[in-house]
């Protein structure tokens, strides 16, 4: 068993052209990391993301799927992998920027 922890030093990614920054941000990480989830083994994924924006618990869906694809179009994850969900959270703060930590575990 294996696990890793990123810190992501920005906002959520909401509008396309954001989407895109974490992708390329991703894609730049990947050099640094192996690929998870090779050989079928599952992979969880969780995250804590501290925002300024409206985006609340309740969208941790839509989060956790734009998440998943992006791991897995950078080539961190493997894409015949099917990736389960570790603890996932929103929290809104008030001061400061917005910022995150993304976790992967490999059983």
């Amino acid at each position: 068993m294996r696990e890793m922890t990123v810190e992501m030093p920005f906002e959520i990614p909401r509008s396309k052209s954001a989407k895109a920054q974490f992708h390329y941000w991703l894609v730049a990480k990947s050099s640094e990391l192996d690929l998870w989830g090779l050989e079928g083994r599952s992979v969880g994924v969780g995250f804590k993301w501290y925002t300024r924006t409206g985006f609340d618990n309740r969208k941790i869906s839509l989060a956790t799927r734009h998440i998943k694809r992006a791991l897995k179009t950078a080539g961190i994850l493997a894409t015949s992998c099917d990736p389960y969900n570790l603890e996932q959270r929103i929290v809104y703060i008030r001061d400061g920027e917005g910022h995150g930590t993304l976790t992967l575990r490999e059983d």
